[in-house]
């Protein structure tokens, strides 16, 4: 992930559990959906996501505020 927006907290241990898969800086890679646990996937998505929005939005509020 870009350093100036972090990693989301728990992702790695979602990453852990979300099953085969391979992981780069900001990429998940799947084979097979049937080798990754898809609740767990869901998670990862939803946490993210929210992250990454969190982040977009209070860098756009200090860029306002300049």
């Amino acid at each position: 992930m870009h350093e100036e927006t972090g990693e989301p907290p728990g992702v790695d241990h979602l990453l852990e559990r979300l099953g085969t898969v391979k992981s780069g800086s900001a990429c998940v890679y799947v084979n097979k959906l049937a080798n990754v646990d898809l609740g767990v996937l869901r998670e990862l998505i939803g946490t993210t996501y929210r992250h990454m929005t969190t982040q977009v939005v209070e860098s756009l509020q200090a860029h306002r505020n300049l």
